[in-house]
């Protein structure tokens, strides 16, 4: 991590980029998105990536442990594709239109048709069977390992009274939550699909409520709430200013027409 924070310093340089400061995603999606309450009586914070899932516990409103497990929802993809013997963009094709995290109750079963890996041979599946087969053991092994951290670290049910808080693409497959109930038992309490505090973030509800960008909007929300914090001065040229920068907040603010905050 240390050496990619170095190679992220120098691409930004290069582009005339210049730092303000840093912030670490989780903690900056969890701050949008837990509630006091929550943290109070201890709770797991889940960003549910594609590459990546980070977790976070606070116990009595503080951070006790952070993080991040290098597997996600493009592990689903690729055993989805390994099981229908076709490719990963096609697979994760199959996974947002077909998948989801278990046999609901709601669940409607239907067929479809894809290609295998040669691009010409077409086979016939039905969803039920991909879902049973291919990605719910992939989400078994993501909580197992989920699971598996928190004992290693000692975070027990008797710490994490206060739910489990899902964000991240990979929260929006259908019945995530439930995978997540099912699993844990309610050890921990309720398990919500979180949205960002409505005292912190208002706007286009498209968009911040659409867990895939927490981690943008918490970072946005970070940068914005702490105004006082000083560009870093380039080496090169002693610049401390960077149109980039402030030029892309100002179109992300303008984005959701200055609601943020």
């Amino acid at each position: 991590p240390h050496f990619s924070m170095i190679n992220l310093d120098k691409a930004l340089e290069r582009a005339r980029v210049n730092v303000r400061d840093k912030v670490y995603s989780y903690l900056a999606a969890s701050d949008i998105l837990v509630r006091k309450q929550e943290k109070e009586l201890g709770c797991l914070f889940v960003d549910f990536g594609g590459a990546t899932i980070g977790i976070v516990v606070f116990v009595n409103h503080t951070l006790k442990l952070t993080y991040e497990i290098q597997v996600g929802s493009e592990t689903i993809t690729r055993d989805l594709s390994s099981y229908l013997k076709t490719s990963a963009e096609d697979a994760k094709k199959i996974k947002e239109q077909y998948g989801a995290a278990l046999i609901g109750d709601t669940f409607q079963n239907s067929e479809f048709e894809y290609f295998l890996a040669d691009g010409e041979t077409i086979q016939k599946r039905e969803r039920k069977y991909i879902i049973q087969e291919a990605i719910m053991p992939a989400i078994d092994r993501i909580l197992a390992a989920i699971k598996n951290i928190l004992e290693k670290n000692s975070h027990d049910k008797e710490q994490i009274k206060g739910g489990i808080i899902l964000t991240g693409g990979g929260s929006r497959m259908e019945y995530m939550k439930d995978a997540f109930e099912r699993y844990f038992e309610g050890h921990y309490g309720y398990v919500r699909i979180a949205k960002p505090l409505s005292d912190k973030i208002s706007g286009n509800t498209e968009i911040i409520n659409n867990p895939s960008y927490s981690a943008a909007i918490g970072a946005l929300y970070y940068s914005l709430s702490n105004p006082s914090s000083e560009p870093r001065e380039s080496a090169k040229d002693n610049k401390t200013t960077s149109p980039g920068l402030s030029g892309l907040i100002k179109k992300i603010k303008d984005f959701f027409k200055e609601d943020v905050l």
